[in-house]
């Protein structure tokens, strides 16, 4: 396996579990040091081909690999390794205890300030990545470490997005199929536009159970929101935490509050400082961003007349989109245009192109596309982009500003 940010081996030791986009195993550096390893596997929801990397781990890749080091409650990933022998990419993370939705099963957390603690960084977590224009789009408790220290650290970013200015603005994001059962919002359940408070409501879901001390008695949305609010009826007023379950799980998302304000109620008040917004974006970007020496696009009229075919032909019309497959070339002059574009599509269409369309829609306008060559192509953009996929867009043509950019 090579590491890709840090000079250094790791050795299997034991199995941990299965996730969404693959297994996670426990691995020790050559210094000894324990490490969770979660191993991407293959496109599993495509059954046309293999080898392809689902959206769920650009987008996990991405976000991690940007907010590394950035928040106490998010995770920091240690390293990316890639296996030669597999060709498949690894995340290699601290190790932490269990899960929030295993200490709630074990009775394992304490009454009184523990649970507040807990909820106070899960909000104050949510609350930095909204500062920033990041949606997690999953949250619950089986996406919620604890630390030895009682600290609740959000992971799983596999459904994680960089809303633009237009989406933080007017809560116009509209993609079906996010959330888990219990803990997704209204408007999510209802396919309605949503913005971040729908993190806020997951996480006033889970706040009920860290102090119930006790799940959800029902697994499906529709029982859950009646559930949810039987529960609230029955809450006495003026109270620290019904006024912050009332200020979460309110069903209107125009009257509930963000995280930030959350962070502002009684219950916190005495021993959790408001955290200040931490804007740290721009300077993620700086510090991951390829430097990109020139642009590409400037001189050459076929890529660009190949740009403006391909977009027409896999019907690509999102200005991001194309943006983003601009940046992926100009970081990979090898990689053919097609193929950034199809990338680029995976990280910024709200439906991603499928491979078997893309590829029919390219050669029906008389482009080349094989599956091997674009699953390699996937691997060079990812390393030379630095396994972030996610692009900062200033006012050059190519959506990058022309500077050196310090690697990490």
């Amino acid at each position: 396996m090579t590491s890709k940010l840090k000079n250094t081996n790791y050795h299997r030791a034991g199995s941990l579990g299965d996730g969404a986009f693959g297994a996670v195993v426990v691995v020790y550096s050559d210094t000894g040091t324990e490490f969770a390893q979660k191993t991407f596997s293959e496109d599993s929801d495509d059954e046309d081909y293999t080898g392809s990397l689902d959206v769920g781990v650009f987008r996990e890749l991405s976000v991690l690999r940007l907010l590394m080091n950035r928040h106490e409650n998010v995770l920091t990933i240690e390293d990316i390794v890639y296996d030669e022998g597999t060709e498949l990419i690894s995340l290699i993370m601290p190790k932490y205890g269990m899960s929030l939705s295993d200490a709630i099963k074990k009775s394992a957390i304490p009454k009184g300030p523990a649970r507040v603690k807990i909820t106070h960084g899960l909000l104050s977590a949510l609350s930095f990545l909204h500062s920033n224009s990041l949606i997690h789009r999953d949250v619950k408790t089986d996406n919620v470490m604890l630390s030895d220290e009682g600290e609740p650290i959000l992971i799983d970013f596999s459904l994680a997005k960089v809303l633009t200015e237009e989406e933080m603005l007017t809560e116009a994001t509209h993609t079906g199929n996010v959330g888990s059962a219990c803990y997704i919002a209204p408007e999510c359940y209802k396919n309605s536009p949503y913005g971040i408070k729908v993190d806020a409501y997951s996480a006033g879901v889970i706040s009920l159970e860290v102090f119930n001390g006790k799940r959800l008695s029902v697994d499906r949305d529709k029982a859950a929101f009646n559930e949810l609010t039987q529960v609230l009826e029955k809450l006495p007023e003026n109270k620290p935490f019904p006024t912050l379950l009332r200020s979460l799980l309110n069903q209107d998302p125009a009257q509930r509050f963000t995280c930030q304000e959350a962070l502002t109620l009684p219950l916190f008040q005495k021993s959790h400082p408001v955290p200040s917004a931490n804007l740290i974006l721009s300077s993620a970007f700086s510090t991951v961003a390829p430097a990109i020496s020139e642009d590409l696009f400037k001189k050459d009229n076929k890529l660009k007349s190949n740009l403006q075919k391909y977009s027409s032909a896999l019907e690509i019309s999102n200005s991001t989109t194309i943006t983003a497959a601009r940046i992926y070339k100009n970081s990979s002059p090898t990689v053919p245009i097609q193929y950034c574009l199809m990338i680029a599509s995976k990280m910024y269409d709200p439906t991603p192109l499928h491979y078997t369309d893309a590829e029919e829609g390219i050669e029906g306008v008389g482009g080349e596309c094989d599956i091997d060559e674009y699953c390699k192509a996937e691997l060079e953009v990812l390393e030379n982009m630095n396994y972030c996929l996610f692009v900062e867009f200033g006012e050059e043509d190519d959506g990058r500003k022309k500077k050196k950019s310090k690697k990490t």
